[in-house]
């Protein structure tokens, strides 16, 4: 389970964009922050806030009842008493993201209860909200990091996964003649250097973080730009068409917004041309002949998803069986069903461990069938696949597939020789 969640986290937050959080009551963006490595589009910015702020005002009957595609993006939202929320990913959600996602809303709203309620456009008290944004959905993964010189950390790395990315992430530094580099390059380059799994490295800049001996630098401390006079004249423009705001307040959000970086200040100012209310739209779909549109109703969806899930698996449809329960995991989620979540989310585990097992004993079987045609190129093909499944598996949690993904690449390099 440690290898799967690690493995999510990481994927999770490589897939995270953008965030946006939105004050329901004026339709204003009070936290924007980008993790994409490209510069975004002040127009794109603008999309997304429409997108947002006025998702779920004729909203059909959907499945995912809080996603949407925009262009080639996903818009995953979610609403609190006071705050709308979207991540800006690159693909569709996995569903501990979503569950994260709702795990945000509540620690940002418990953390700033004291301001919404009353809130008046001071953008100062939301400054520090990326510090719950990275507690919660661990997006320090994605900043450059440097390496820490304290050796008497180095001393203590408990595994060669550590050592071995350790090695490849000075590497990176000394090619890119620079001293920081990205995760997502370091996994490239561990993944090409060393005989290790993906997941292995996963594990080994795990320790590699919670030791302290690669440290996430933000990228504003490295591309950091003064504003300009210009720029400070658009904003007392832009804040002065504000009317329900005194001069006092108004003055201090020209203060607040000098001080973000150009893409937040940009979705601040785009946000203050569209004001109006966000309203909360009533969660309601229908499973088969069931209308989910509470608590009650949405526990029975999604015990009558789990049975048609049971069924297919008993036909050996691995499939259908996963789908099921992953249509059951998002109801519960929707419904903040925690206990049917985790449980679900547990049995799809082990639904995949299963479906992939099948497949690497019928490539196995597939490739000793081949040897003894002495068709060796085939079999050595069929051993490669079944070495990149068993890995799979073993980013799945099942720890004692790193044996087999390397006595199946044994084999499978063996019979390449003989072709």
């Amino acid at each position: 389970r440690i290898l799967t969640e690690v493995k999510t986290i990481f994927d999770d937050a490589i897939n995270l964009e953008h965030i946006l959080v939105l004050y329901k009551g004026t339709g204003t963006c009070i936290f924007f922050k980008s993790y994409g490595s490209e510069q975004i589009d002040p127009e794109l910015i603008g999309g997304f806030l429409t997108a947002v702020s006025s998702f779920g005002k004729e909203m059909a009957t959907q499945e995912s009842l809080n996603e949407i595609s925009y262009g080639d993006k996903m818009l995953l939202l979610a609403d609190g008493q006071f705050i709308r929320v979207a991540l800006v990913l690159g693909k569709k959600a996995s569903l501990i993201l979503r569950r994260h996602l709702k795990e945000f809303i509540d620690s940002f709203e418990k953390n700033f209860k004291e301001v919404l309620p009353t809130w008046r456009g001071q953008l100062n008290h939301f400054r520090n909200a990326g510090i719950i944004v990275d507690e919660i959905l661990n997006t320090s993964i994605i900043l450059p990091h440097q390496i820490s010189y304290d050796f008497s950390s180095v001393k203590e790395l408990k595994s060669s996964f550590a050592k071995d990315v350790l090695k490849v992430a000075h590497s990176c530094c000394e090619e890119a003649e620079r001293d920081f580099f990205f995760v997502a390059t370091l996994l490239k380059e561990a993944s090409e250097k060393t005989n290790k799994d993906t997941a292995e490295i996963f594990m080994g800049i795990k320790e590699l973080r919670d030791k302290k001996i690669l440290m996430p630098i933000e990228i504003s401390t490295i591309e950091a730009q003064p504003i300009s006079q210009q720029e400070l004249n658009l904003i007392n423009q832009k804040v002065a068409s504000l009317t329900t705001l005194t001069n006092d307040e108004r003055q201090k959000l020209v203060n607040d917004l000098g001080q973000l970086g150009s893409i937040e200040r940009e979705a601040y100012l785009s946000s203050l041309a569209k004001q109006h209310q966000i309203v909360s739209a009533p969660i309601k779909s229908t499973i088969g002949t069931i209308v989910v549109d509470n608590k009650k109703s949405a526990k029975k969806g999604v015990n009558e998803l789990s049975k048609r899930a049971k069924i297919a698996k008993g036909k050996k449809n691995y499939q259908k069986t996963i789908e099921l329960y992953q249509s059951a995991a998002m109801l519960a989620s929707n419904w903040e069903l925690s206990n049917e979540f985790v449980q679900i989310e547990e049995i799809i585990r082990k639904t995949k461990i299963e479906d992939l097992s099948v497949k690497k004993k019928e490539l196995e079987k597939e490739a000793k069938d081949a040897v003894k045609s002495k068709k060796y190129a085939e079999a050595s093909t069929k051993y490669k696949y079944a070495s990149k499944i068993a890995s799979e598996i073993f980013k799945l949690g099942a720890s004692d597939m790193t044996k087999e993904v390397k006595r199946l690449t044994k084999k499978a390099n063996e019979y390449e020789k003989l072709k």
